[in-house]
């Protein structure tokens, strides 16, 4: 298949970029809409209206994070070295205009989940041995790519190391998973109560999430598959108006 022409490849890039971004500040009842997002990352205009400036900070430090996650990737960065550091500079971008969710640290806080009471996250002195514990699995698993990055998004859910932003973090966490091993990216652009129950059940039947998380790979593959499919339309329109101006 031929290279993109830049035009399509700068659109799907600004799409791709947009959808994980938009979908993961959903989850979490935060940022903009879709189109006010895709302006923020063309870099246009910070979006008026409805939107406070919160929303958009809550976009732009979002989509600087999914930056950091491209350049790690960019500069050969892997699962198998991948450390706990480069999960806190991720925080510390994330959340760096909310200074109470102390960027870049673990919480020194009791934490619950408001909508799941009963379910027990890590205690502040637990939370460095048990990232190490989930880091070492990730470093040195020999489980397949997919399955890893389930057991590596659910486990530290549970854990839940920061004051604020774990979601958010978590999930470009994920979308580094999926590009350093050979996929689109992913972005969950499906019913937020789905997404939540199946990482809840987790431990019970990991093959929900994990068909969950195949599933939205898959999704953003199509995104790119129909861009593919537009450059290359593109591409013979152009070829066929030169020939004909030749002519």
């Amino acid at each position: 298949m031929r290279p993109l022409p830049r035009d399509v490849s700068a659109a799907l890039a600004t799409e791709i970029t947009a959808l994980t971004v938009y979908h993961s500040n959903r989850i979490e009842r935060v940022g903009l809409g879709l189109p006010e997002t895709e302006i923020i990352i063309r870099g246009l205009h910070a979006p008026g209206g409805q939107y406070s400036i919160r929303n958009f900070m809550d976009t732009w430090t979002h989509a600087k994070a999914l930056a950091i996650v491209i350049e790690f990737v960019r500069t050969g960065l892997t699962r198998v070295n991948f450390r706990p550091s480069q999960m806190m500079e991720l925080h510390r971008c994330l959340m760096s205009e909310c200074p109470d969710a102390c960027p870049g640290m673990y919480r020194r806080d009791p934490a619950f989940i408001a909508s799941n009471s009963e379910q027990v996250l890590a205690s502040p002195p637990e939370i460095e041995n048990l990232v190490e514990g989930v880091f070492r699995y990730l470093n040195e698993s020999r489980h397949h790519d997919l399955e890893v990055m389930v057991n590596v998004h659910a486990w530290l859910v549970r854990i839940h190391p920061f004051a604020d932003g774990n979601g958010r973090v978590i999930r470009l966490f994920t979308t580094f998973l999926a590009l350093s091993s050979r996929y689109t990216g992913i972005a969950f652009t499906g019913g937020v109560d789905e997404y939540f129950a199946s990482i809840r059940d987790w431990d019970q039947d990991p093959q929900v999430f994990g068909s969950l998380v195949l599933q939205e790979l898959e999704n953003m593959s199509k995104v790119y598959t129909k861009a593919c499919s537009d450059g290359e339309v593109l591409a013979r329109t152009k070829a066929n108006r030169q020939f004909v101006a030749i002519q």
